[in-house]
């Protein structure tokens, strides 16, 4: 599905692990590939997750406005956070916590 909107991903190395092995989870897409980007995976010793980053040069000398890129970010400041704590503290969290699977899908299924 993503291929065939022309969305390719910049991140292709593992970034969950577990006991029972390792998967390519986090991921970023993007219809824009330039020549000039990095990305990558964060080595993190806290979380399961591995950060994840997609730098692209934007040298706004060179660049060409014919070409249609759309980007799109997320804004976090301290409404935002509060906005999000606040949906958090408004749902009846009954999830096992002993499957990270399901605690996720519960998590998911709230906040989408």
């Amino acid at each position: 599905m993503m291929y065939n909107n022309r969305c390719y991903p910049v991140i292709t190395s593992p970034t969950r692990f577990s006991n029972n092995g390792s998967t390519s989870i986090d991921n970023i897409f993007t219809s824009c590939l330039e020549e000039d980007y990095q990305s990558g995976v964060l080595i993190n010793y806290i979380l399961d997750h591995l950060p994840v980053f997609y730098m692209m040069s934007c040298d706004i000398a060179v660049y060409d406005k014919s070409k249609k890129c759309t980007f799109t970010q997320r804004v976090i400041d301290d409404s935002s956070v509060s906005m999000f704590v606040d949906k958090l503290n408004d749902v009846e969290w009954n999830v096992d916590n002993t499957d990270a699977n399901t605690s996720y899908n519960s998590f998911f299924i709230v906040n989408s």
